[in-house]
């Protein structure tokens, strides 16, 4: 079976929607982290979807005489599968969150790309104009952007034979499921949990794959997810905050 992989790389505030074919998808218990080569992103797979849309809030943090101060950048993407779970996009007409419009890519994929225009995410309203098979979309998400609170308690550097252990319970707000990736070199190794598990963990053995003595880095993403069928069609509204710590270096 093809199933929609829907990859979000939020990496050096940079940000690109990736489409591969069929892969395993994450364990959704957590009970076994993914090991990935190349880099980490945010993956979400979908069989059933004829549109994702998802906010995301991308959070880094900046060393000020000590103290540490957020730095928050908003973007979003979306996607129109030709079919449920399909890998080809459609043109869906103008896409839009907060009145904002995404630019369409060669692929039909739309992202926020204009930075000089900041995008706000403290509401999350699409506007879709629709075409063809796209049906018009309007939605006002009532789930707001999740959050993680605990971002300064999150590694300084990963000693991969002590393995890592990271705080959720009590951090969270807002959340249906945490993804944690920890990344080094080209690979990365990830794990789902619920939005209310108490904490993520990697193992000795998890972290294994990553090369020694490279910087990489530790990311902690809460997210929500709100579906709704529209015209006979199901479309997923995702809201993310993606935590990034780095450089941090791994041995």
């Amino acid at each position: 079976m093809k199933k929609l992989t829907f990859s979000l790389l939020i990496a050096s505030m940079a940000f690109s929607v990736l489409v591969t074919g069929c892969k395993k998808d994450e364990d959704p218990d957590g009970e076994n982290p993914t090991n990935q080569t190349g880099d980490p992103t945010q993956t979400y797979n979908f069989t059933d979807a004829f549109g994702v849309l998802s906010a995301i809030n991308s959070i880094s943090y900046t060393n000020v005489g000590g103290t540490l101060i957020p730095v928050e950048l908003g973007t979003a993407v979306a996607v129109f599968p030709s079919a449920a779970g399909a890998q080809a996009f459609l043109d869906a007409g103008t896409v839009q969150i907060n009145g904002k419009s995404l630019t369409k890519q060669t692929n039909n994929s739309y992202v926020y790309q204009d930075f000089t225009n900041p995008l706000m995410l403290n509401q999350v309203k699409w506007d879709v104009s629709g075409n063809g098979n796209v049906p018009a979309i309007s939605k006002q998400v009532a789930k707001p952007i999740p959050t993680y609170s605990n971002f300064g308690s999150l590694p300084a550097s990963v000693t991969k034979a002590n393995g890592l252990e990271v705080s959720i319970a009590g951090h969270v707000n807002n959340a249906d499921s945490v993804l944690v990736v920890v990344a080094a070199g080209s690979k990365w190794v990830a794990r789902t949990v619920a939005g209310n598990a108490a904490k993520v963990t990697f193992s000795a053995a998890d972290l294994s794959s990553l090369p020694s003595s490279t910087e990489g880095m530790v990311q902690v993403s809460p997210r929500n997810m709100t579906t709704e069928t529209i015209s006979s069609k199901k479309f997923y509204f995702i809201n993310q905050a993606t935590y990034t710590k780095m450089p941090v270096p791994v041995n």
